[in-house]
Formats: C-alpha cells, structure tokens, sequence
C-alpha cells in the first residue's frame, strides 16, 4: 500500500491492488449490500449497521457504523453525492461525516485500474481541513481495505 500526500497536506492517496476485476470491485463499492458488508473496519467494537447508494450522477449514499467502544454505543453516519461515475473505472463523490465535528465537505475519487489479474484500486481523497483529519482517514481507508480484501475473497 502506497501513501502520499500533496504538497498542501489536504489531500490523501492511497493504492491498493486486489485480486479480483474491476467490475467486481466497483460493485462492492456501489450496491448496497455488499457495501454494508464491508465497509469499516469489521471487528467486534465497529458495525456497519446501514448502507444506502443511489449510484447515479446527483444520487446520493448513506453509510451508518455503530461504534460499541466507551460506556455507550455511538452511531457515525457518512453522506455524500455521486459526482463522476464511470462504470469499472471510476467513481467520485462527496464525503462528509454528519454525526461528528467534520464540518468540511471532502471529494473521494475511485480509480479502478486493469492490471490483469488484479485490479489497482487508486483512493484520493482531498480537501481536509488539517493534517490531522487526513490522518485519521489514512487510518480509517486502511481499514475499508483490509474489509474489502476479505468480502472479494469471501
């Protein structure tokens, strides 16, 4: 896995190559089902407990992770709106996190890229407001693909 970041720190890249085409890949990424099944980190203390998509330019998501660490279980929810989508190539959209204090609005690119027999998967995710928001993400996208790798494997 390979990180990087701009010159301005906003912005975060990270590739991945998965054994699987990019068609499967991008299914996983836009049909809700398989979505909820992988996105997050899938341990004991973290459930994706929703996951709505309406992948068309303008439709939008809804991702909804319960959080059990600490005395009370604590729901994070993610929205956004498509952008670009271009069938097994790539996807845009916005990302914003409504349940926490992330009042920017970020842009995540997808690039599904055909190496074979595997398939590069490409994340920029860009406009943090700070270093240290770009860093929880690096932390969290590590995560997804970790989830990801096991559901395409499954």
């Amino acid at each position: 896995m390979l990180i990087s970041q701009t010159p301005s720190d906003t912005c975060l890249v990270i590739k991945r190559k998965f054994s699987a085409t990019p068609k499967r890949l991008f299914e996983a990424w836009t049909d809700a089902k398989q979505l909820k099944a992988w996105f997050g980190p899938q341990d004991d203390s973290m459930e994706t407990t929703l996951a709505e998509t309406d992948p068309k330019v303008g439709g939008s998501y809804r991702i909804e992770i319960v959080d059990n660490n600490g005395e009370k279980p604590y729901t994070n929810i993610n929205v956004g709106t498509y952008q670009v989508i271009e069938p097994y190539t790539k996807l845009v959209f916005t990302w914003q996190w409504i349940s926490q204090k992330q009042p920017e609005e970020t842009l995540v690119t997808i690039e599904f890229n055909d190496c074979g027999d595997q398939t590069e998967l490409v994340i920029t995710h860009d406009r943090f407001g700070d270093i240290a928001t770009r860093d929880h993400h690096n932390h969290g996208w590590k995560a997804c693909f970790e989830s990801l790798e096991k559901h395409i494997t499954a």
